[in-house]
Order: C-alpha cells, then sequence, then structure tokens
C-alpha cells in the first residue's frame, strides 16, 4: 500500500513537471487570445512619412543631418550585438559623445515646463537667459528642425535594458527661446515659435508609439500652451497671429486620441523581458566582461529550472487584457482589464496558472500596467487644446458686430456668447478626464480685457 502511495505520489510529481516544461497549461482565455491579437498588430497612429526617433534620439548630440541616419543605423547594431549594458546604452561610436543638454544651473534660468509664468521668468533673468540660450544656439536649431516630422516610431528592439532618448530640458529651451524673442520686442517671432514648438509637441503626442515619449511630449505641448496664453494677453487685439498657431490648435477629434500604440509597445517589451528570463543566452544573463564557464553553467541550470515555473507567453496572456483595453471597446476586455486591476495576486491567475505557471502569475501581476494615470494625464493635452482653441475663439469674434441691442446706438460683440459656446463644447466631450495630480493646474490666460475695452 504504502508503495502504491509512493507511486501515485511520484506519477503526480511527474505528470506535473511534464505539464509545466510543456506550457500547455493554463490555456489562454478567448478574451485573452482576442487581446493578444488586438496587440500584436501594426501602430495606427505612431507612422506616417517622416519617423522623428533618430533626429529625437541624436538631437542632444552635435550630429549633422546628413550623418544621422548612418549614426542611428550604427546605434542600431551597436546595441543588437552587445549584451547587457549596465550604465545604460548611448548614442555614439563608442557609445560616448559631449551631452549638449543644459546642465542644472543654466535650467535653473529656463522657464519650467507646463508650468506659468515664462514671460515673467525670462524678463527676470533676462542676460542670464540670453547668455544661456546663445550657447545651446546649435541644440535649438536641431529641435526646431523636428517640425519636419510628423511621427515617432521607436526603431530598438524590445529588450529589458531598451534605451530611451534624452528629454530633459528640450520643451524649456524651446519656450525660452520664444519667449526672450517676445520680451526683446519681436513678439511676431516670438509667437511664431512657440507656436512652432506646440505643433512639434502635439505631433509627438498623438503619433507616437513610446509611452514616455508621448507623456512627456503632453507636458511640453502645455508649456507651449500656456506660453502662448501669455504671449495671447499681451499680443495687440487687431493683430494677426502667424499661421502655425491655427494648426497648433486645430481641434482635436478626442475618439481619435488614445494611447494604444504606446501600451501595445509596452506589451510587447514586458513580453520580451519575460521571454529573456528563461532564455540564458539572452542579455538578461549575459552582462559584457562576464564568459566563465562556471557562470554560464550556473545561469543554465537556473533557466532550465525556471522553465518549470515560468511561461513567458502564458504570462503575457494575462496581462494582454489591460494592455488592449486602449485599443478596443470591446466590453469583455475591458470587464477583464477591470478584474485584474483589482484582483489580489492569489485570485489573479485562476487554479490553472497558480498550479503550472506560478512565477509566470507572480510577474504578471506585479507588471500589470495602471493606464488610468497616463490616460489622465493624455487628456490635459485635449483640456489644453481646447482652452487655447476658445481663447482664439473669442479673438477672432472679438471685433464683429454679434447683437443689436435697443438701447444702443451701434453693434458691439457679446464675448460671454462665445465663452458660453466654448465652455459648452469643452463640456460636451464625450472623453472622461481626471487631473492626475491636485496640484496641477492649467493656467492659460483669456484675453478678457482685451476684449471688454
Amino acid at each position: 500500500m504504502r508503495f502504491k502511495k509512493r507511486l501515485m505520489f511520484g506519477g503526480l510529481i511527474l505528470g506535473w513537471l511534464a505539464m509545466a516544461w510543456s506550457g500547455w497549461l493554463p490555456r489562454p482565455t478567448d478574451v485573452q487570445r482576442k487581446s493578444t491579437g488586438l496587440l500584436e498588430g501594426p501602430p495606427m497612429s505612431a507612422r506616417g512619412e517622416r519617423n522623428a526617433f533618430a533626429a529625437l534620439w541624436l538631437s542632444p548630440y552635435d550630429v549633422l543631418p546628413s550623418e544621422r541616419e548612418g549614426m542611428m543605423q550604427s546605434d542600431l547594431m551597436r546595441y543588437r550585438s552587445q549584451a547587457g549594458v549596465r550604465n545604460g546604452f548611448q548614442p555614439g561610436p563608442e557609445g560616448v559623445r559631449p551631452n549638449q543638454l543644459p546642465t542644472k544651473e543654466e535650467g535653473a534660468v529656463l522657464c519650467k515646463a507646463s508650468q506659468s509664468g515664462c514671460l515673467a521668468t525670462i524678463r527676470h533673468g533676462l542676460d542670464a537667459a540670453r547668455t544661456v540660450l546663445a550657447r545651446h544656439a546649435a541644440l535649438l536649431e536641431r529641435l526646431r528642425a523636428l517640425s519636419a516630422y510628423d511621427h515617432v516610431h521607436y526603431l530598438f528592439p524590445p529588450r529589458y535594458d531598451s534605451p530611451i532618448p534624452a528629454l530633459q530640458y528640450q520643451g524649456a529651451l524651446m519656450d525660452s527661446d520664444a519667449a526672450l524673442r517676445f520680451v526683446d520686442g519681436d513678439k511676431a517671432e516670438g509667437m511664431t515659435r512657440a507656436c512652432a514648438a506646440t505643433v512639434i509637441w502635439r505631433r509627438f503626442a498623438l503619433h507616437s508609439d513610446q509611452l514616455i515619449v508621448q507623456m512627456v511630449a503632453v507636458r511640453y505641448f502645455m508649456g507651449a500652451a500656456t506660453l502662448v496664453g501669455e504671449m495671447l494677453a499681451e499680443w495687440p487685439l487687431d493683430a494677426p497671429l502667424p499661421s502655425a498657431c491655427e494648426e497648433a490648435f486645430a481641434p482635436m477629434d478626442a475618439t481619435a486620441m488614445d494611447l494604444c500604440d504606446s501600451l501595445r509597445a509596452k506589451y510587447v517589451s514586458n513580453k520580451a523581458v519575460l521571454e529573456s528570463m528563461t532564455d540564458t543566452t539572452s542579455s538578461m544573463w549575459n552582462s559584457e566582461g562576464e564568459s566563465r564557464k562556471s557562470v554560464h553553467f550556473g545561469r543554465a541550470l537556473v533557466g532550465t529550472a525556471l522553465k518549470f515555473v515560468l511561461h513567458p507567453d502564458g504570462a503575457a496572456a494575462m496581462t494582454a487584457p489591460t494592455y488592449a483595453a486602449m485599443c478596443t471597446s470591446d466590453s469583455d476586455v475591458h470587464v477583464e482589464a477591470i478584474r485584474l486591476s483589482h484582483d489580489s495576486a492569489i485570485g489573479y491567475c485562476g487554479m490553472q496558472g497558480e498550479l503550472f505557471n506560478p512565477l509566470g502569475c507572480y510577474m504578471a501581476h506585479v507588471s500589470n500596467p495602471d493606464a488610468l494615470p497616463y490616460s489622465a494625464r493624455y487628456g490635459m493635452l485635449f483640456v489644453a487644446n481646447r482652452l487655447l482653441r476658445a481663447s482664439l475663439d473669442l479673438r477672432e469674434s472679438a471685433g464683429k458686430p454679434h447683437r443689436e441691442h435697443d438701447n444702443a446706438a451701434v453693434s458691439r460683440t457679446e464675448p460671454s456668447d462665445v465663452v458660453e459656446d466654448s465652455v459648452r463644447r469643452i463640456l460636451s466631450t464625450k472623453r472622461s478626464y481626471v487631473r492626475p495630480d491636485e496640484s496641477q493646474y492649467l493656467s492659460i490666460p483669456m484675453p478678457a480685457s482685451a476684449l471688454h475695452r
């Protein structure tokens, strides 16, 4: 009897090992398969005629436009050939190239991204700002050249150490440059540059497949839009605005705004990380300079053991509905995404997942993204654009006869009607909006004083 029990127990263990090794269980659900299919498609909005990634990736560095494509290809080849990069992958022939971004001390005299008071900041430290901007004139020229691009598509292959462009101070530099022109008396050029910067960050926020690029672009759009609002408060009511301002604040379709491409890329990257955990030949397991046989043997042993408790495809499928919820209106996908965001680790995967993919279940639970804060911040792009659009509508209608008064000898504009209509259009959008932080607010001056003169 005891022998039979041991035999039965051994058979169960062997059966579990065989099932765990094969990865046949747990089987993906219909919702998981549907979500995975949505996430494996090509980019929908991060596409166009000219990809800005190479220009953005190399913007902080002194690279001629004619050399940019070759340098980008060189960086891609070098990245693919390297194992794990401990200190971060850097552009350049050997990964070392002088970075021309402002220092922390220089940044202190520039405008702050997405904060009001840019004109006041430049006026307060006029000479210091002029010195810093003159020092970074070449970088500013490269940043303004980003207007020639219409989308940002990530070029590096997904990996746990995938690099991101250096995005510090670009928005502050462009805003400060526009503000300096305005303060120095060339108001037309200052407004043109502020609106041109807004166009750049608007395009990158709407047409990118990298979440950090979209979030930074939204932040820089907010800064440039706020600066345009400050300039409008000092702009003569009868003076025409530069043509770039019309494109910068053209109406946005809220239903076309989404983070699908970025969440799709994030899903692919997360899946690649999971796959590399069980692949001992991947860059995650092989850092530069480590070639001892004992190290490789130990990693092979651990990697083999991991295959019993971690199945990357199954773990990725568990998280797929949360990512796919940003790409579809399918109610089944959204219900599953809500369940995943509220379930505890124990109930996250179900019995099959706990038994046959336990580490994958845990990894799926801790890596499951919370897209709401990103969606809320993304919504600020739409709100800021609406407010500036309303401001431009106010200016356009300010000098036009609108309503005849019985007790008035002449017709005059009633800005309140325009304000009411603009506010109604802002509130009528079907897109929900949640402020990501109560300390953040939109500060866009409206030229009411000029309208009531």
